[in-house]
């Protein structure tokens, strides 16, 4: 076998190794991708199947409640509020874009809180 062929089958195998580690690290990847996207959607279903329970943290009473169109738990007596990923996404939108109906929606609720 000459040097020539040696090299070649030797970056061959360089080149295999290099596509398995690359698709075994697209695979975590996506599994890691499906689990966040997993856990998102659950926690979604949860706000919008809670109705009435207790703080995670203090364990005060919380209610839900819809602010703009999304699910918000408030624990009033520790003057906190649980929102979504996709709620506070939503709120910065709003305040971006100067969506004053939105913004007016939140504001009206928190005033109420008070």
């Amino acid at each position: 076998m000459s040097t020539s062929a040696w090299d070649d089958m030797k970056r061959v195998r360089e080149d295999e190794y290099f596509v398995k580690e690359e698709n075994k690290s697209k695979e975590q990847l996506k599994q890691h991708l499906a689990a966040i996207e997993k856990r998102y959607l659950e926690t979604e279903e949860k706000m919008k199947s809670f109705s009435k329970g207790q703080s995670p943290i203090t364990g005060a009473p919380m209610f839900k409640a819809q602010v703009a169109g999304h699910v918000v738990l408030d624990c009033p007596s520790d003057d906190m509020l649980f929102v979504s990923q996709a709620s506070m996404l939503h709120l910065i939108e709003s305040l971006q874009n100067g969506d004053k109906k939105a913004i007016a929606s939140w504001k009206a609720f928190l005033e109420n809180q008070s």
